[in-house]
């Protein structure tokens, strides 16, 4: 998802995002993600189901995330969703802070790699296939 809000940006015309990948906190508490550096040259070369990690754009000093809500909605891992809720509400989608505004007793990202410019479009593009299947199975 990250990478397609990536690819979205760009397709505006507007400046580059980043896309990040890393291990996402609630305050101490790791909800996905592991505090071991892990090898995302050779992660993100291939499709890989599982890696526990989360990604995000990084754009200017901005943070988008556009799958946290969604994710925390879902009702699992039930800190995101417990936080979400009371913090943010339900049904959100995007969740876009200043990068310096963020409460590290809040949702805390740790960066741990930035996608290349190919790893970000191989990764968007199995992404909008995915998304084009879920279509097609709706119709």
């Amino acid at each position: 998802m990250s990478a397609l809000y990536s690819l979205a940006l760009e397709k505006l015309d507007s400046q580059r995002g980043y896309v990040v990948a890393g291990s996402l906190y609630v305050g101490d508490k790791r909800v996905f993600g592991e505090d071991n550096e892990f090898d995302g040259k050779g992660l993100f070369s291939q499709s890989n189901l599982d890696w526990d990690g989360h990604a995000w754009v990084v754009y200017g000093d901005w943070l988008a995330d556009v799958s946290v809500c969604r994710t925390a909605d879902a009702g699992s891992p039930r800190i995101l969703s417990k936080y979400t809720a009371k913090e943010l509400g339900k049904g959100k989608g995007l969740l876009a802070c200043r990068i310096a505004a963020m409460d590290p007793s809040g949702i805390r990202y740790v960066p741990q790699y930035v996608l290349t410019q190919d790893q970000v479009d191989a990764v968007g593009r199995g992404g909008a296939l995915a998304v084009i299947e879920k279509l097609n199975d709706v119709r």
